[in-house]
């Protein structure tokens, strides 16, 4: 991230079409750079020609996989990238595997057959070089089993991916959801209080009713500060 923020300082404003391109390229090829947020908040690439191919491609590597990038290639005119920049594309094609893939966080297994699939490679030593490599540099946390043919104790490192536009709207939703049912749950709450405060004012007004009752009933003849018991006015002495 720090390499990026430097990449984006050096850079004189406004950002040429060109200068661009160059830090999208920069960025997609460093090995220190896994988050694309920073630049594609770029007044320049968030306000700039959608359909431009490197911010396109841009967003790939931020939200996107491997194969998305190969299906949209030809039909976006998407550009050639260098063998540094496929690698990092399938390194983080690998994190989204981890991070879609239910079963792999709850059993922590990350088959090689899966792994083909996001990245297309289909030698086994490229894909074990692939996730060593991963492994290595903490893009997540593994054991190669070259027996079985998978990842053991796989766990997401250090790294995540942007969050996408569409991720965004269902994380707002959710997060508005969360707040309604909070909201319901503090009014039901306030309600059962002031529930609460009223019968307890109830009660009191009750009992303080009901001791003045006994404060001004008349006392049966022959009882204590009755008539005619110890301590009235009429009883002998």
């Amino acid at each position: 991230m720090e390499e990026l923020r430097a990449l984006i300082k050096t850079q004189p404003r406004p950002l040429a079409p060109r200068i661009v391109h160059d830090l999208i390229q920069q960025a997609l090829t460093s090995r220190h750079i896994f988050s694309f947020g920073e630049l594609l908040d770029l007044d320049e690439i968030a306000n700039g020609p959608q359909d431009d191919p490197w911010i396109q491609t841009l967003k790939m590597f931020a939200y996107g996989t491997w194969a998305e990038y190969v299906a949209q290639k030809e039909a976006h005119s998407l550009p050639e990238l260098s063998d540094k920049q496929a690698t990092k594309l399938r390194q983080l094609s690998i994190i989204s595997l981890i991070t879609d893939d239910p079963s792999v966080q709850q059993e922590g297994i990350l088959k090689y057959q899966d792994i083909e699939k996001a990245v297309g490679l289909g030698e086994e030593s490229q894909l074990e070089d692939l996730a060593i490599d991963c492994i290595y540099r903490g893009l997540f946390q593994g054991r190669i089993n070259s027996q079985l043919h998978l990842v053991e104790e796989c766990r997401l490192g250090n790294v995540e991916r942007d969050v996408s536009p569409a991720q965004a709207v269902e994380i707002e939703g959710a997060l508005t959801e969360l707040l309604n049912r909070s909201q319901s749950v503090l009014d039901e709450l306030e309600e059962s209080i002031k529930q609460v405060e009223h019968d307890a004012h109830e009660r009191n007004t009750a009992v303080q009713k009901y001791n003045q009752l006994l404060k001004t009933k008349p006392k049966p003849a022959g009882a204590p500060g009755g008539p005619g018991g110890p301590g009235s006015k009429t009883a002998k002495a």
